[in-house]
């Protein structure tokens, strides 16, 4: 019983192979079909690529810009580092002035009330 179990197994096994193998084929065959169904499209539907100059003028003018991208980052963080040091001189100045002005607030309260309880005591 068991021999007869383990030929089922393996006809089933080889069955399972073969339409793998089937299978397989078939995909292959719509890789290439899509392969060819895209170039066709494309020839039909998009103009070829025109290249102005050479492939060497193209590398030159890409180095190109590649440098005036990076002197424009630098010259960015620059401005940024100057923009914060300007506003960290802006935030102390202003701190600065505030404490100027209620010290002299201060002192001004401080005097008007040292007139008002001399003039109570002149009343008096």
């Amino acid at each position: 019983c068991s021999t007869k179990m383990l030929n089922i197994i393996i006809k089933n096994h080889i069955k399972l192979i073969f339409d793998l193998c089937i299978a397989k084929g078939i995909m292959e065959k719509e890789v290439i079909q899509v392969k060819v169904d895209k170039e066709k499209y494309l020839s039909e539907n998009c103009p070829p690529l025109s290249m102005p100059g050479s492939t060497q003028e193209l590398q030159e003018l890409c180095k190109k810009l590649h440098q005036q991208i990076d002197n424009a980052d630098e010259e960015r963080y620059d401005l940024e580092s100057k923009v914060g040091k300007a506003s960290k001189e802006v935030t102390s100045d202003t701190q600065i002035y505030l404490m100027m002005v209620t010290m002299f607030l201060t002192s001004l309260y401080t005097g008007f009330s040292e007139l008002q309880s001399d003039s109570c005591l002149m009343c008096v």
